[in-house]
């Protein structure tokens, strides 16, 4: 056990730690390879920053005599929360509302409203704590993006979209993978007697 163990999120560059990709995007499987050509900046977040919210239903099996014998998950969802504050960023809008809603000619963009939803993408949370050394990466190979919430047009604060970030499972039931890794050189240590899986 560590102090360093402790961690806080810093967004990995000022413009924003959330992007976004086309699905099968080749994503490096660590916290600090660069992305590929092609994953693009979400644009600016709010100080909340990202909320990461997973939700489980698990139900109680009973066998004769009322003796519980076993637990199993009958439900599990994940989801990334966020406001953006990039609302005249071409790319910001293209990845929240989808490539068809959007339009710029002439250097002015027109954004179009409806029910269709953008379609399902890549995404990655970028994430630092320089007080550790530690990076951190969160990818989402397979989500879909929805706008909600109220927009307030008032000249004491920010216009910004309420995103949620449904992580949908690849073909394995996992939602999104976690990276992480030290940036000073150092490295995590397994604990003496534990088996990495394929190593």
């Amino acid at each position: 056990m560590s102090f360093t163990d402790v961690i806080v999120a810093k967004p990995k560059t000022t413009t924003g730690g959330l992007t976004f990709g086309e699905v099968g995007l080749k994503i490096p499987t660590d916290a600090t390879s660069p992305l590929p050509e092609g994953q693009k900046n979400l644009g600016l977040v709010s100080a909340d920053g990202v909320t990461l919210t997973e939700d489980a239903s698990d139900e109680d099996i009973f066998v004769w005599g009322a003796v519980k014998a076993r637990k199993v998950r009958s439900e599990y969802s994940a989801s990334l929360g966020a406001t953006l504050y990039s609302t005249a960023n071409p790319d910001t809008l293209r990845g929240v509302f989808g490539a068809d809603a959007v339009t710029v000619v002439g250097g002015k963009i027109t954004l179009k409203h409806g029910s269709k939803t953008a379609p399902i993408q890549n995404f990655t949370v970028e994430a630092i704590d320089p007080g550790t050394n530690t990076a951190r990466r969160f990818v989402i190979p397979r989500g879909q993006i929805t706008v909600s919430g109220d927009r307030n047009l008032v000249d004491a604060s920010a216009d910004g979209f309420e995103v949620t970030i449904e992580c949908l499972a690849d073909d394995n039931g996992y939602c999104y993978t976690e990276y992480i890794e030290k940036t000073d050189g150092t490295t995590f240590e397994e604990p003496a007697g534990v088996i990495t899986p394929g190593v």
